[in-house]
């Protein structure tokens, strides 16, 4: 060996293999948790807007029972609740929903809005008073803003995972303009 060329020792070694387990084990979590993530809003997604025949039958029969049942803080449980004002970075009049999943604990976060000139826009919280989807009341807008987030933690490491979409109501396809005529 030259002068200044040396081996890793088995010490150096053993740390080395560590690190780039440890970023291994990491980037896995990661990538398990956007998995669970994209599964969920793919399976949100593929719901129903609203069907008011199914309201009250079952609390996932459409989007608006999964993710925004109601608009009453009264009515508000550990795991899913109204929030009026602005929390945690959302916007105010949002519903959160809290569940496990294969992944760790979901949260599903979801905001009716409006479209406008300058794109989607949260819908004013006074606006939802007296919403109540189990008892056939019509939605007040034809958009929602959900956000579903999963925290990771492999050792030393974590962080979030969130996947966010508007999903809006679109019962006849992208631009219904008048009833197809019958063939």
């Amino acid at each position: 060996m030259a002068v200044g060329e040396r081996g890793m020792t088995l010490i150096e070694v053993t740390v080395a293999a560590a690190v780039v387990l440890s970023i291994g084990g990491a980037a896995t979590v990661r990538a398990r948790a956007d998995a669970c993530v994209a599964a969920q809003v793919e399976a949100l997604r593929a719901l129903p807007f609203d069907d008011p025949s199914g309201a009250g039958a079952t609390p996932v029969a459409d989007l608006l029972g999964a993710v925004f049942p109601h608009a009453e803080t009264a009515r508000n449980t550990a795991t899913a609740f109204f929030t009026a004002p602005a929390l945690d970075g959302r916007p105010a009049g949002t519903f959160v929903t809290l569940h496990d999943a294969a992944c760790g604990p979901l949260t599903v976060a979801a905001t009716f809005v409006v479209a406008d000139v300058d794109g989607f826009r949260p819908l004013d919280p006074a606006r939802l008073a007296g919403y109540d989807h189990a008892a056939g009341t019509p939605p007040p807008a034809d958009g929602l803003l959900v956000s579903v987030s999963a925290r990771w933690q492999s050792g030393p490491r974590g962080g979030v995972v969130r996947r966010t979409v508007v999903i809006a109501d679109r019962p006849v396809g992208l631009c219904p303009l008048a009833t197809p005529s019958p063939a």
